[in-house]
């Protein structure tokens, strides 16, 4: 029974791996849920090479390389990068994992079709405004 909640939270973290693989069009996602593949994952989502998953696997290392490999994947989502050195926060990292998943691009303005939001914006020269 105890394990169970080891299971849960190896699969709370790994659903947004995979999302996250699966948006930055990653190959492989589905090594989010097997154990040593998912840190090779997170550094291929990263862009980071495989120096940095040795760095994963080296004690008190792991903990700055984890939360510099999240910084990178929050970057890359156009997230705060601040969000990744959260990932080393127990608890909290499975919040800022999904948090980080959760994200869906924003839609490019229409140049040529302006929303009427824009067009309140546009300021009139001194001359040209009424009075």
């Amino acid at each position: 029974m105890e394990y169970i909640w080891l299971v849960i939270s190896y699969v709370a973290i790994a659903i947004p791996i995979y999302v996250v693989a699966t948006k930055t069009s990653t190959d492989n996602e589905w090594m989010a849920f097997i154990p040593l593949l998912q840190l090779y994952l997170v550094c291929e989502i990263a862009d980071k090479n495989l120096l940095w998953l040795v760095g994963l696997l080296l004690p008190v290392i792991n903990i700055l390389v984890w939360a510099l490999l999240w910084m990178e994947i929050a970057r890359s989502m156009d997230k705060p990068d601040w969000l990744g050195a959260l990932m080393i926060v127990p608890l909290l990292d499975i919040g800022v994992a999904w948090y980080i998943a959760a994200y869906e691009p924003k839609e490019p303005e229409d140049l040529l079709n302006p929303s009427r939001k824009q067009l309140t914006r546009i300021q009139l020269p001194g001359a040209l405004r009424r009075p």
